[in-house]
């Protein structure tokens, strides 16, 4: 029991060192922009199929896909977004969307402005949230390991 909290202590701290990383990339050396939905994967047709089948992936259009969570899909969009210099940038992204809804056409992406098209729909926020709920479980790791006396 001990081996495994010790593990994923472990795990745990390698997530949050991360996350943390990436948080502080996001925030250093990144810039927000305004993104315009170009083109997406995930039409209107797999939308209603999605809202009618009532949380069941069985049987829908677009089907099970592992990577997809509860109650979302994850789709990969072509968008338009413009950078501080000024020039209009085309990139993918991958975001997650609450299946069966209508996505937002919109939305904030983080770019490189050094590689306009190293794009990411998940900003510092996402990654200083995981950092926290990492630094929940860590603690309760730590109670778990005092509590079994090791």
């Amino acid at each position: 029991m001990a081996a495994m909290l010790l593990l994923g202590a472990l795990a745990a701290y390698l997530a949050l060192v991360y996350c943390l990383f990436r948080a502080l990339q996001l925030f250093g050396s990144w810039r927000p922009a305004a993104a315009l939905v170009w083109r997406s994967d995930y039409t209107d047709a797999q939308q209603n199929d999605d809202f009618w089948s009532f949380g069941s992936t069985f049987g829908t259009l677009r089907g099970f896909n592992w990577r997809d969570g509860q109650h979302a899909r994850l789709i990969e969009d072509e968008i338009r977004f413009t950078t501080t210099s000024g020039h209009e940038q085309r990139a993918m992204v991958q975001r997650r969307v609450r299946r069966g809804w209508t996505p937002s056409s919109s939305y904030i992406v983080w770019y490189d402005p050094i590689d306009p098209a190293k794009v990411t729909a998940q900003g510092p926020g996402f990654w200083l949230l995981h950092a926290l709920l990492l630094l929940i479980l860590i603690g309760l790791l730590i109670q778990m390991w005092n509590r079994i006396g090791v």
